[in-house]
């Protein structure tokens, strides 16, 4: 009989939990708005960034969306980037194509509680929070080492 007790107490305790924790609000609400800015969007490089940058907000129920010029344009990549700072957005993910054009813009950013990432292409004297991306020395050492052991 004992044994039933402390089993029926442990389903007790997990429905409860269940119940609370079904009930607790989510950690995004659906007016949280983020952006991933890049120079170039049309390239498949971009495509495929920004098809895993919508399933993660869609995931996370909030809205995404990537933006930037059709072509390798770094000074409209930085005015697009400016004028999303003066959205207020939840967060930017950002891939600078000149650093030196987004230091300022970041900053200004991350001081009015907006988290700024990069990836891909970093801005490391910023205030960014984070860089996320490749080490290319590493990269391209690798890289001679797999050819080499190819080639015969």
């Amino acid at each position: 009989m004992r044994k039933n007790a402390v089993a029926l107490a442990y389903f007790l305790l997990l429905l409860v939990a269940a119940v609370i924790g079904s009930c607790a609000k989510p950690y995004h609400e659906e007016t949280e708005r983020y952006y991933f800015v890049a120079t170039n969007i049309n390239l498949p490089y971009w495509q495929e960034a920004q098809a895993g940058f919508l399933d993660a907000a869609k995931a996370l129920g909030v809205k995404a969306e990537l933006v930037g010029p059709a072509t390798y344009d770094p000074g409209a990549e930085s005015g697009i980037f400016r004028d999303l700072v003066e959205k207020q957005p939840s967060g930017i993910c950002l891939s600078a194509a000149r650093p030196e054009f987004f230091k300022a813009n970041i900053d200004k950013a991350v001081a009015e509680g907006i988290p700024v990432i990069c990836v891909d292409a970093d801005v490391p004297d910023s205030k960014r929070v984070m860089y996320i991306g490749t080490d290319n020395v590493r990269a391209g050492r690798e890289s001679v080492k797999q050819m080499a052991a190819l080639a015969p």
